[in-house]
């Protein structure tokens, strides 16, 4: 008899493991801001990122490795996970953006004005975000008839016309009503 020997190889490649690690623009944000998300891993090739930001973002999904203008549409806490991906080998983050409600302002009434009868005042009020309220007031068409400061909650006016009043707050956070 013959005998044949016969050699088999097998062939390992070891694949190093992904960091899914990421830096987010702001960790404390308010409704309607835009953030960033960027991978902050280690560079190698092939990735291949899986962002969910969750039910109340805007995208809610991403395969970019920076992803921008994300936006949350409810307040409080929203996790943040990232899949990366590098030849079948895995490794996922998560992190959290606290959202802030953002505050709710309303002009006040509609008032007709006696021209010549003086000054009369606005009367806004604010609800939402975070007391300690800065304020902004903005007249169309300008010149408002401003008397005194325009940045009160209540600021007065003398109208030389027909005039409409904007105002928007900014509450202790920074956050912007509409």
């Amino acid at each position: 008899g013959c005998s044949t020997i016969s050699t088999a190889y097998v062939n390992f490649d070891v694949v190093p493991m992904p960091t899914a690690a990421f830096t987010i623009s702001s960790t404390n944000a308010c409704l309607g801001d835009s953030l960033q998300f960027c991978y902050s891993g280690a560079s190698m090739t092939p990735l291949a990122f899986s962002w969910d930001f969750g039910p109340n973002a805007n995208p809610q999904f991403s395969t970019l490795t920076c992803p921008g203008d994300v936006q949350f549409d409810q307040p409080g806490f929203q996790t943040i996970t990232l899949v990366v991906d590098h030849f079948g080998c895995r490794d996922t983050a998560t992190q959290q953006v606290y959202v802030r409600d953002a505050p709710q302002v309303n002009a006040g009434v509609d008032k007709d004005f006696c021209e010549g009868s003086g000054p009369v005042q606005l009367d806004a009020s604010v609800v939402g975000g975070a007391p300690n309220y800065g304020y902004n007031w903005q007249a169309s068409p300008a010149p408002g008839g401003f008397v005194g400061n325009s940045y009160v909650e209540d600021p007065w006016v003398n109208p030389t016309g027909s005039r409409m009043y904007y105002i928007q707050a900014t509450d202790a956070y920074g956050c912007k009503s509409n």
